[in-house]
């Protein structure tokens, strides 16, 4: 922790020093910010983020990092507006990494058909993470409990959701067999199973 702080402090020393001797250099400024963010400071972080962006639209980095501090402030709905704008502007459409920030800004505002939806886009450019397998099971999860919950569902929906939640529960099963342990407990998606086998059986 102490040689993070570091880190950070040199680094942030040292970008101010290449501003101070090339006070447009944009790169300098957004190492600031993103030293800033790490250190917890989003707002400010994020205003340089802004200015940045106001300055050259080109960067990519400079957006996500904007939406990034958004993330942190709990403001996923303009989080999830930046996202969006940045696929847009750069054309990542298969920009994995991308699509998950998308995902879990979606999944913040509450909007789990989105999140469901990034996480497809996401899967059908890496077919075999199983990361991706275990979040959009889990949105699958959430989004059946939803309509299996509400009384007023219409059938069609409902039928839907049985078949998310068993294939969610299919996905969880395989998961606690084979999947990454470097990125998940296996044993969350044991439990999982459960859950699903739980919703299925009301």
């Amino acid at each position: 922790r102490e040689k993070e702080r570091r880190h950070q402090d040199r680094a942030l020393s040292m970008y101010k020093m290449v501003l101070r001797v090339d006070p447009r250099n944009l790169y300098a400024a957004n190492g600031i910010a993103s030293v800033l963010a790490h250190k917890g400071y989003f707002r400010e972080a994020r205003d340089i983020f802004a200015q940045v962006r106001e300055a050259t639209a080109d960067v990519k980095d400079v957006w996500l990092n904007l939406a990034h501090c958004y993330m942190e402030q709990r403001q996923y709905v303009s989080a999830v507006q930046m996202y969006e704008n940045c696929l847009k502007k750069f054309n990542k459409q298969h920009d994995v990494d991308l699509m998950v920030y998308m995902a879990r800004a979606y999944y913040k505002c509450g909007k789990l058909a989105e999140a469901r939806r990034a996480l497809v886009q996401a899967r059908h450019v890496m077919p075999i993470d199983t990361l991706l397998m275990y979040n959009l099971s889990l949105v699958q999860r959430f989004m059946a409990t939803d309509i299996l919950t509400d009384e007023k569902s219409k059938l069609k929906l409902v039928l839907q959701a049985v078949g998310d939640l068993e294939l969610a529960q299919k996905n969880f099963g395989f998961l606690s067999r084979h999947g990454d342990k470097q990125r998940f407990d296996l044993g969350w998606a044991e439990q999982e199973v459960r859950k699903c086998g739980d919703l299925l059986w009301q």
